[in-house]
């Protein structure tokens, strides 16, 4: 019996829909299994979102899902890989996806995703062999109802299902020519809405991405907790970490949790307190190398502490929210939720809480 775990991550559902399509078709219901390298076929479903956060939560987690083949799909977020899927993949362990054929899948409501190269570039990172690839198409769900004020999905036309069941038909022999020849290629093109982009935006492009360099990144060192996330989450490998002696060292007085996408304040400021209870060693930071940089913003984004921030392009990133924590409040555990009209204030300009 061969194990195959398929891992997404979705938003309105879409997602999900074309991973249980998926599992369905390779572990057939009627009896006739479909076969791989000779056996038949199990699948194992994986909500990443869901994982992440047992992740997050707990420096022991050890949930990873070991398979003989996995299959991924991601929506898109913000035109990339959402960020819970990149850190869900970069913690997996390597041992369980080196050499193992891998086939990738984007989801957007209302248009093809774009993310099939982001994950196949992630995946090849642990190790795995890309040996196919895919985009569909959903309901524009919530888009079409003002997100995120939408009610009720639109359900997936059972018409749609075809092209999911056809990827799914042809995944098997992709996995057995991927296991006879792990050198194998698989070019993954960009894809989708913003490969048209892209082709009209004049500028040098790296990987179908535009670079645009944050210039070098400033890195408060007093703040800075020496969890890696920056370095982990770089979809380009601009950043590491590394020994320094003689470093200013972290200053746990004062820090600055919950910058991100979708930041969740309460969860952001436990992390920060496990990891000042479990200590920051200072002798370690940051350093980036500045021709890699393609200005994703994903560092800054990632970082609990705000500890990062660009040298360029601040008209931007001055709109992004801070949340700041007055002196001792969040390594004596007194950090507190916000209030709507306190957090629009935050939005808005920094505030003292």
């Amino acid at each position: 019996m061969k194990t195959v775990v398929i891992v997404y991550s979705s938003v309105t559902g879409n997602t999900k829909h074309v991973a249980e399509v998926i599992a369905e078709t390779l572990a057939r219901e009627d009896g006739t299994d479909d076969t791989f390298s000779g056996d038949a076929i199990t699948t194992v479903l994986v909500n990443a979102d869901t994982e992440y956060k047992r992740q997050h939560t707990n420096p022991e987690y050890t949930g990873y899902t070991a398979g003989d083949a996995y299959v991924v799909g991601c929506t898109t977020a913000a035109f990339r890989t959402s960020d819970l899927m990149r850190e869900y993949l970069a913690g997996y362990p390597r041992d369980m996806m080196e050499g193992k054929p891998c086939a990738v899948y984007g989801m957007c409501a209302g248009t093809a995703g774009y993310v099939r190269r982001e994950l196949a570039n992630l995946l090849r990172g642990n190790g795995a062999v890309i040996c196919a690839h895919d985009v569909f198409k959903g309901p524009t769900n919530y888009l079409a109802g003002g997100y995120p004020k939408a009610g009720k999905l639109q359900v997936w036309p059972e018409a749609d299902h075809t092209p999911i069941q056809a990827f799914a038909e042809g995944l098997t022999s992709a996995f057995d020519r991927a296991v006879a020849d792990p050198q194998m290629k698989c070019k993954v093109p960009l894809g989708g809405v913003s490969g048209a982009i892209f082709r009209m935006v004049p500028g040098k492009k790296i990987d179908g991405m535009m670079r645009m360099s944050l210039g070098p990144l400033s890195v408060d060192n007093t703040r800075c907790l020496r969890c890696a996330k920056c370095v982990v989450s770089c979809p380009y490998g601009a950043l590491a970490m590394v020994e320094a002696e003689g470093a200013v060292p972290f200053d746990p007085t004062y820090v600055e949790p919950g910058t991100g996408y979708y930041p969740d304040r309460q969860e952001n400021t436990e992390y920060v307190q496990s990891r000042i209870a479990a200590g920051v060693n200072s002798t370690r930071v940051v350093v980036q190398d500045e021709a890699l940089c393609h200005g994703c913003y994903r560092c800054i984004h990632v970082c609990p502490t705000a500890a990062i921030n660009p040298t360029k392009r601040m008209d931007k990133w001055k709109h992004m929210p801070r949340y700041h924590y007055t002196e001792g409040t969040v390594q004596s555990g007194k950090a507190r939720m916000v209030t709507e009209t306190e957090y629009d204030a935050l939005v808005t300009g920094e505030q003292e809480m």
